[in-house]
């Protein structure tokens, strides 16, 4: 048995495989929204032509163009060097200069070399938070020392009661 054809498209002249059955007809998918009163899908072009996308051939280039981000000029990117060594933030600089935040740290970090990332270059690495030999021996020390007035301590407890005894 073939496929069942949407009776509504048969009853216009066209024969259209029906994908659903509402109330007992076999009906596809747009006659299906139609008889039960939801909105009909609409094609992409449509919904392109409403939301402004170009589809047209001459306009893409164009929507394109207007997408890239802007070409930052020499001029441009020494001001943005100058204000970053007279010490202004990454984010005051963006806003200064209508740029994004990754633009102008990018710009610092390939063309700066300023003097703040030399300093940071030549600072003296962390000191690990592990504890040195002197400072372990320091540590245990200290218990040894306590655990010897505790042992101090329990003896002459020990010695009190026997001489109760």
């Amino acid at each position: 048995m073939s496929d069942p054809l949407c009776r509504d498209c048969l009853e216009r002249g066209s024969e259209v495989k029906a994908t659903r059955i509402v109330r007992t007809t076999p009906v596809c998918d747009a006659h299906m929204r139609e008889r039960l009163g939801m909105p009909a899908v609409r094609p992409f072009n449509v919904i392109a032509a409403k939301t402004n996308l170009a589809l047209d051939e001459e306009q893409a280039p164009e929507q394109r163009r207007q997408s890239m981000a802007k070409r930052i000029d020499e001029e441009t990117r020494k001001e943005i060097l100058a204000h970053h060594a007279a010490g202004m933030s990454i984010n005051a600089i963006a806003r200064k200069h209508d740029i994004s935040w990754p633009t102008a740290r990018n710009i610092i970090a390939v063309w700066g070399k300023s003097k703040r990332s030399s300093v940071s270059r030549l600072r003296a690495p962390k000191a690990s938070r592990a504890p040195t030999v002197d400072q372990r021996n320091g540590y245990i020390h200290g218990i040894l020392e306590s655990l010897l007035a505790l042992q101090a301590k329990l003896d002459s407890a020990i010695r009190a009661l026997e001489e109760l005894e």
